[in-house]
């Protein structure tokens, strides 16, 4: 049962311009965060008050300008967004923020202990492709904790807190910050924050979730976890935690990784923890759109000719709804969304050339240390796709079922070369989905198997068979049909390497 609404009668009801505050949601040493309505527009937003001394005021504000910055150049639904930094006249100055209300992980594996693994897949996947999206515009987030993953209040996860946040090619003087416990080692020892040390700390979180509050050991989390955390999470987490950085899957990666563990499940929110102040969040959108008929190759879905209903609650738990989220309704008040596909779409088709934003303080430029990375994360995917091409197959097989199933142009970014043959062919069939007022679930594509014809530095042709399974198509008014499996035959696929990464351009009879 969760916890009523905290109340401070003793607290005064603070002004801020523009803004009703209705409830006192958080407290922290030197700061209040209040539920409040904005009064021009309705919308509920947490307004989070720093008492700031006067002269301090503008470092405040300095600040807040600049976490705007960072996150204008983030698309996510799982972002807590900053609108505005207002100096109030006693010098305390106060942020607005999208109001998470549901608590953080913190307060939830406090009060409840370690998670279902559902409940991890629901949280994780959406964090750790929102990371992802931060990697592919240049930001380090560089302070993951139990305290800064907030939730909804119908349980959606929000990635917060960006006071700490580098910008690669930043340039002033390295301090080790972020949370006991979540700090990745080459980090704790002085090393500079990177996207490899964000992803080892994204682990360490997924462990506390795990395990019911128990971070991991910096030095031999890799090697320890099957034993501690068990087998489902095992995998993932070991390499996320492995010691050399260099061997640790990007946030992209990460995310897909995770959401392959479990059936994803709602989060049992536990309320608030009533001494800390961290709470902001956004409102959930739904929605639902679904594809059209094509006939052709196992990648292609077909809608059906007939309806019929559904009735596997498991079915709709591994659905992703209009707009990249990832849903799920159990019960007539938890719902959760995950912004996966157009994330990770993001991070892979901007991680080669993303500027880093124009923000110069003074620290040593990562530049080039992120292009050697790059450099040498494509030389890992021409050396796996040698030597497994069946694996890099599937995961290309994977993003595009996802992408279909979200409806989202910007999705087949994740699977298609941009302008390619491969990505018109895709457009047309989510234009005709959505002309038709369609929409996939439960797509499932597997790679029967997979060998080379040709590989180089840049492109590769790989023949290969890819089965469907059966999957289902949502028509207007819920009208549901379930097209069978389909049997692959021989397609040769071409590959070229965007990034680090083998993307799709064309798909011919074998």
């Amino acid at each position: 049962m969760s916890p009523p609404p905290m109340t401070d009668p003793a607290a005064a009801l603070p002004e801020v311009p523009g803004h009703v505050l209705t409830e006192l949601i958080g407290r922290g040493a030197s700061s209040q965060v209040w539920a409040a309505r904005a009064e021009s527009s309705g919308e509920m937003v947490a307004v989070k008050i720093t008492v700031a001394r006067a002269q301090e005021s503008s470092n405040v504000v300095d600040l807040a300008a600049r976490e705007r910055t960072i996150l204008e150049r983030v698309d996510s639904d799982h972002v807590v967004r900053l609108h505005e930094a207002l100096t109030l006249e006693n010098g305390s100055v106060a942020l607005v923020l999208d109001l998470a209300d549901g608590g953080s992980l913190e307060d939830l594996v406090s009060i409840r202990g370690a998670l279902d693994p559902g409940e991890v897949v629901t949280i994780f996947t959406p964090v750790a492709a929102t990371l992802g999206a931060l990697h592919a515009a240049g930001v380090i987030h560089s302070d993951l904790s139990p305290g800064n993953v907030l939730f909804t209040g119908e349980g959606k996860p929000m990635l917060s807190d960006y006071d700490g946040a580098r910008l690669v090619g930043e340039q002033h003087p390295h301090t080790v910050s972020g949370t006991r416990g979540f700090v990745a080692p080459e980090v704790y020892r002085g090393g500079l924050p990177t996207e490899a040390s964000d992803v080892w700390s994204l682990a360490a979180l997924a462990w506390y979730a795990v395990t019911g509050g128990s971070p991991p050991h910096p030095e031999n989390a890799g090697t320890s976890a099957e034993a501690t955390i068990g087998p489902d999470f095992a995998p993932v987490l070991a390499s996320m935690l492995s010691a050399d950085p260099g061997a640790r899957p990007t946030a992209a990666q990460a995310a897909v990784a995770f959401y392959r563990v479990a059936v994803p499940a709602p989060v049992g929110l536990a309320g608030r923890n009533p001494d800390l102040a961290t709470a902001m969040t956004h409102r959930v959108r739904q929605g639902v759109t679904d594809p059209p008929a094509h006939a052709g190759h196992p990648w292609s879905a077909t809608p059906p000719t007939g309806p019929r209903r559904r009735a596997a609650r498991a079915a709709e738990a591994r659905e992703l709804s209009v707009t990249t989220r990832l849903g799920l309704v159990l019960g007539a008040a938890v719902v959760f969304t995950a912004g996966l596909l157009f994330l990770l779409s993001r991070q892979h088709s901007e991680a080669a050339g993303s500027p880093p934003l124009a923000v110069a303080t003074g620290r040593v430029s990562m530049a080039s240390t992120t292009t050697a990375t790059t450099q040498g994360a494509a030389g890992r995917a021409v050396a796996q796709l040698r030597s497994d091409p069946p694996s890099t197959l599937q995961t290309l097989a994977d993003a595009r079922a996802f992408a279909l199933v979200s409806g989202d142009p910007a999705q087949l970014l994740l699977v298609d070369v941009e302008g390619s043959n491969a990505q018109q062919a895709d457009l047309v069939i989510l234009d005709q989905l959505k002309g038709q007022g369609q929409r996939y679930a439960d797509l499932v594509f597997h790679v029967r198997s997979a060998e080379i014809v040709g590989v180089d530095d840049t492109s590769a042709q790989v023949l290969a068979v890819i089965d469907r399974a059966p999957y289902t198509v949502i028509g207007p008014g819920g009208a549901r049909a379930q097209p069978p499996a389909q049997e692959g035959r021989s397609y040769r696929y071409s590959l070229a390497l965007t990034g680090a990464d083998w993307r799709l351009t064309d798909i011919a009879e074998g």
